[in-house]
């Protein structure tokens, strides 16, 4: 079998970037000092995990007014991460109940933290983006769902000690939301040349490949996290609930969350190659699932050059 590698994890679609790159890396830098309520050395270490870069690499063709709104979401959630997680419960509490509030409400209150001013900002940024009442409502649909998981997560610790491990099922399904991955999905749809109608994307099939996406994006995170995790004492990590559920080492636990990653990316390029009719829309579903498919090979290709988790190696 050999020694496990991430570098085992690969695709067929197109590694492309976005031209403007460079320019979405120094107007991300701006917006994470836009959060001057977090320390300076927590701004830096978000810099240099290059969220201009994996938006550059989700959305190649997408102009710049749709990329600086989806860096300025990325950079919103890359906070929470960072700080949520910290935070004692009945403080975590609050903050999720205010954020998940103007969610609903689409209210700023004056005494607001940074993270609701910005992620208004994303939110008045899609009424120029053309969304529709319908993305929308799916948009704050999911935004809910990410707030909701990080309140979920403390119910496995106590004062930061895990005190039980979920199932293999109940960590995917958590990590469904936590990982933010849905948002990301929602806004591909604002980035194409001509809009398709509500119905393609609840469709049970797109919605399987959404799912199917989030799972790859959970697979290669865990892969390649599990040096931070194992370091931050957390759990939350495929790989290392199959460890504890079925008492094997780590090496055959990754093995595993490799087996998984690559059942499902059967499916989805079987899913990928027997779409459903569309009608008139056939044509622009195609370029929709090519978008897709450069989400999941930019999720990847970030992984492997990200600065993110390079201190835990």
């Amino acid at each position: 079998m050999g020694a496990f590698s991430p570098s085992q994890l690969s695709y067929s679609y197109p590694d492309l970037i976005n031209p403007s790159f460079i320019a979405m890396e120094e107007y991300a830098a701006r917006v994470i000092d836009e959060y001057t309520e977090i320390d300076n050395r927590l701004r830096e270490k978000i810099k240099q995990a290059s969220p201009g870069e994996l938006i550059a690499k989700f959305y190649p063709f997408a102009n710049s007014e749709q990329v600086n709104t989806i860096i300025r979401y990325l950079v919103y959630t890359f906070v929470i991460e960072d700080t949520y997680s910290m935070l004692p419960f009945n403080i975590l509490q609050d903050k999720c109940k205010r954020v998940n509030s103007f969610i609903s409400e689409n209210i700023v209150q004056q005494n607001d933290e940074m993270v609701i001013k910005q992620l208004n900002r994303c939110l008045q940024d899609t009424e120029k983006l053309h969304a529709s009442p319908q993305w929308l409502a799916r948009f704050k649909k999911h935004n809910h769902e990410f707030i909701d998981s990080i309140l979920t997560e403390t119910t496995y610790y106590k004062e930061g000690i895990p005190i039980r491990y979920p199932s293999i099922e109940e960590c995917i399904k958590y990590r469904e939301d936590q990982v933010a991955g849905y948002p990301f999905i929602d806004y591909v749809d604002l980035t194409l040349d001509t809009a398709l109608p509500e119905m393609v994307f609840q469709h049970p099939h797109i919605q399987r490949l959404w799912k199917l996406i989030i799972h790859f994006i959970i697979y290669v995170n865990d892969l390649y996290s599990i040096e931070k995790d194992i370091y931050n004492k957390e759990i939350m990590n495929v790989s290392l609930v199959i460890q504890h559920i079925e008492k094997c080492s780590l090496e055959e636990a990754q093995f595993k969350t490799l087996q998984m990653h690559n059942e499902a990316l059967e499916e989805f390029e079987r899913l990928c190659s027997s779409l459903p009719d569309f009608g008139k829309y056939n044509d622009q579903v195609n370029i929709y699932i090519e978008r897709l498919q450069l989400v999941v090979q930019g999720n990847l290709s970030w992984h492997k050059m990200s600065r993110r988790y390079f201190e835990y190696r």
